[in-house]
């Protein structure tokens, strides 16, 4: 089986890639493989501002709207002082944002490749690979049993794990070790809150987040550093949900809530790829780079940076490698840019100065971990 391109991962960056792929020629064999999921519902249900338009660039735009998600009008945020702070998209160029079903709004990108003539294998995964000079020989495990694979160019969309980039001899600089621990809550009737808007809450050792979602529920998550987590046993509900009660405002919002265990434990560490592309490869989105979830961003940037990857594999199979060295200064330039504004951000609570971590966030450079 031959290919132009195969994307490895069918998340937010993988079909951005695959879609702005078959916009520039239309002719591409694009293959795109998509891991088996067993997740019942993902965290990352906010798209920010500027989602509407890349969105309608790569003509996903018309399946998202009839998928009627809720729209966001703003954000709000209790940080560096008790008062709470608004957000308000109506002064933001980007216009409103989003609350999706993440699983939804994924599966609803991939169909939008599919429908755009990309080939798509589901619960797939790459168990062996080989660069012979002008392209790649892949071996892909999936239900159907093991497939070969030539393709002339790799797309490494697989998220914070860069499974294919690190078997490539690339490595993560981590910034942080940010995770987080998440749960939804269940409203019955008209107990939902009226106010949709994204709700960040700093608090002594870390801060909660919260979202609606279209089908009734709000995602909430305590975030802090991994060694913080543990000594706490925040993995643990019982002690989660004192902690919850600790809050003021995230708290009020699901006291008339049902909680839905399990808790969910996810890496939020802000990353980078030293090397984000090699022979005939790249990455991008989350396996490029990983932004804090405070930013909102995770989604605008799985987009942007999918389409940019679709460009310069594009030039390099045209002829014009040096695409790929572009595309990963832009990476690293994007992300410098981000680093300084998470550490401006996070330097405004000063509430707590005897904090871990808190105090770990006071200076401009981290310790990598």
């Amino acid at each position: 089986m031959s290919y132009d391109v195969t994307i490895l991962g069918a998340g937010p960056a993988g079909s951005a890639t695959a879609l702005a792929l078959k916009r520039l020629r239309p002719a591409l064999r694009v293959l795109m493989v998509e891991p088996l999921r067993n997740d019942l519902w993902r965290v990352g249900e906010t798209l920010s501002p500027g989602c509407e338009t890349i969105l309608k660039s790569l003509g996903g735009w018309d399946a998202f709207r009839e998928a009627h998600f809720i729209e966001s009008f703003g954000t709000c945020s209790s940080w560096g002082s008790d008062c709470l702070a608004e957000n308000d998209f109506i002064f933001s160029a980007g216009g409103r944002g989003w609350h999706v079903d993440r699983v939804r709004f994924e599966h609803i990108l991939s169909e939008a490749a599919r429908n755009a003539g990309a080939e798509v294998w589901c619960g797939g995964r790459v168990t062996a690979s080989a660069f012979s000079g002008d392209g790649w020989q892949l071996t892909v495990s999936g239900p159907a049993g093991k497939r070969e694979v030539e393709t002339q160019f790799v797309i490494d969309a697989t998220g914070r794990s860069a499974s294919f980039a690190l078997r490539q001899g690339a490595h993560k600089i981590a910034k942080d070790r940010l995770v987080g621990v998440a749960a939804r809550f269940d409203f019955s009737g008209d107990a939902a809150p009226i106010d949709p808007r994204t709700l960040v809450e700093a608090q002594q050792e870390g801060w909660w987040y919260s979202a609606l979602t279209p089908d009734c529920k709000m995602v909430v998550a305590w975030m802090s550093d991994a060694d913080l987590v543990r000594q706490g046993a925040l993995h643990m509900p019982g002690n989660w949900l004192e902690r919850l009660q600790r809050s003021r405002l995230t708290a009020a919002r699901v006291a008339n809530a049902g909680f839905e265990p399990p808790l969910r434990i996810l890496a939020a560490q802000s990353q980078i790829l030293a090397k984000a592309y090699g022979p005939r490869w790249l990455a991008t989105g989350d396996a490029a780079a990983t932004l804090d979830p405070l930013s909102s961003q995770g989604v605008f940037n799985a987009l942007c940076t999918g389409k940019l990857a679709a460009f310069a594999a594009f030039d390099c199979l045209a002829g014009r490698p040096a695409a790929q060295s572009r595309y990963e200064k832009l990476i690293a330039d994007e992300y410098e840019r981000y680093e300084k504004t998470k550490t401006w951000f996070y330097s405004l609570e000063q509430r707590w100065p005897e904090s871990p971590f808190w105090e770990r966030r006071r200076t401009e450079e981290q310790n990598a971990f």
